[in-house]
């Protein structure tokens, strides 16, 4: 079965035009792909974000996508910074991304113009980390709206370019473009979007939204009752088509350009339909927000299904690097590091172990020089039995006990079992350290990291 990749801001609460432009699609799918869905909350902290804020909207996304009929037992469902590959890969697929290509993607351009004071690296390279989202699971197709078919051809171009450079590794991804149109927002003007304030909330009471589709914008052109309309340029209409069934789509459009109904009766109408359509989305929330350790227990779940697919593309991926130069020899007491990834390179505490020190959040022990060299594991043995291939740390050995952690405090969000008493230090003291006490120590300090 091919395997679709998509991912969605944790952006609060969904709208209407999340779910119709991607949510609604992405539903349908899970019956012809193996789908992994991602809270990619990496790419949200390019933008201005209160960092408090972030667990619980990334946890109202879960929940609201849950709610929408994502099924955890077809699909996988997690948050991406519970999966670390997924910017170890990023740096990999930097070294092949050329600076042209990622600097012609347009929505950089858009984005840099609305937050012109916060420029950062990351919003440049955030379409590679989106192509090391999508080919980490060795996706075939990505579902995406029409403004995002440039990213998905750079994915294209980055995915070739590794696999000219280092052997055949990942399938070029495919855009799966929806026949869903553009969706505009309540104003008519222009994309549907919580900071402009035209948007329907999927969990709005009845009474919002009748007020709301009240005041949406029409048909410019007709100005008074008796004008007749053109239902095509009428964004009160295109919803219709979503919402509303056949009978009544032929209805408003005859009402509409005939002058027989005014375009009151046809937002009435709408408002109708979109109550009935939510209801039961509203009421699968209200269960879901009622048992938040449900949707911890998913988020958890889909991290550990995730982890074990990233695991074995990231150990296949480094089995590709390419090794130290053949001219370069080792001394006589150096153990020379295997050419897997950067993290690779420090050798584990196997004898005579001097100190250990955090990089990076996790812990890397330092060796003496006279260290025994350690027999080379394969990249075939790597993947099979999940065993570390770096800095000794348990949690690849042992996925299912570590943590499902975001990268903004979302750790005290879904892994109440743990964080009431969580460790102070992500250093291993010795080999016989717990797996979950690694995963968790070294979670917490992501967390402080991004929320500081």
């Amino acid at each position: 079965m091919k395997t679709v990749f998509s991912g969605i801001q944790p952006s609060g609460e969904l709208h209407i035009g999340n779910y119709l432009g991607a949510v609604h699609n992405w539903v349908s799918l899970q019956d012809e792909y193996q789908c992994v869905f991602c809270v990619v909350d990496y790419h949200a902290i390019t933008q201005d974000y209160e960092p408090a804020q972030m667990p619980s909207r990334v946890v109202e996304m879960a929940t609201d996508l849950l709610a929408c009929g994502i099924d955890p037992e077809r699909s996988i469902l997690f948050v991406q910074s519970s999966v670390r590959e997924h910017t170890e890969l990023c740096w990999v697929l930097n070294a092949v991304s050329q600076f042209g290509d990622v600097s012609r993607m347009t929505q950089f351009k858009d984005k840099s113009q609305r937050q012109a004071d916060n420029i950062n690296v990351g919003l440049f390279d955030y379409p590679v980390l989106q192509t090391a989202d999508i080919v980490l699971y060795k996706a075939t197709h990505v579902p995406v709206g029409q403004d995002q078919v440039q990213h998905v051809e750079l994915a294209r171009r980055i995915a070739r370019a590794f696999n000219r450079r280092w052997g055949k590794t990942f399938p070029e991804p495919a855009p799966l473009l929806s026949s869903t149109p553009k969706i505009l927002g309540l104003d008519g003007k222009a994309k549907m979007s919580k900071s402009i304030g035209n948007t329907i909330a999927l969990s709005e009471d009845d009474k919002s939204i009748r007020k709301k589709l009240a005041r949406a914008a029409t048909d410019p052109q007709r100005v008074h009752r008796e004008d007749p309309g053109d239902p095509d340029v009428c964004n009160v209409h295109t919803l219709h088509t979503f919402f509303s069934d056949a009978e009544r789509i032929a209805w408003v459009r005859e009402g509409c350009t005939t002058a027989g109904i005014g375009c009151s009766d046809c937002k009435k109408a709408l408002a109708d339909n979109v109550i009935e359509h939510l209801l039961p989305i509203r009421k699968r929330k209200s269960e879901l927000v009622a048992d938040p350790d449900r949707v911890a227990t998913v988020l958890r779940g889909g991290a550990e299904r995730a982890s074990a697919v990233a695991s074995k593309t990231m150990c296949c991926s480094r089995s590709r690097s390419p090794s130290p130069s053949p001219g370069a020899a080792a001394g006589p007491t150096t153990t020379r590091p295997s050419a897997r990834c950067a993290r690779s390179s420090a050798p584990r505490a196997l004898g005579t172990a001097t100190r250990s020190t955090a990089c990076s959040g996790r812990a890397l022990a330092r060796t003496s020089r006279t260290a025994p060299a350690r027999p080379r594991t394969t990249p075939a043995a790597l993947a099979d039995s999940r065993t570390p291939s770096f800095c000794g740390c348990p949690t690849r050995a042992r996925i299912a006990a570590r943590p499902a952690t975001s990268c903004c405090g979302i750790a005290t969000a879904i892994a109440p079992s743990w964080t009431s008493s969580p460790p102070t230090a992500c250093a291993r003291p010795s080999r016989s350290s717990t797996s979950t006490a690694a995963g968790a120590s070294s979670s917490l300090n992501r967390s402080s990291m991004l929320a500081s």
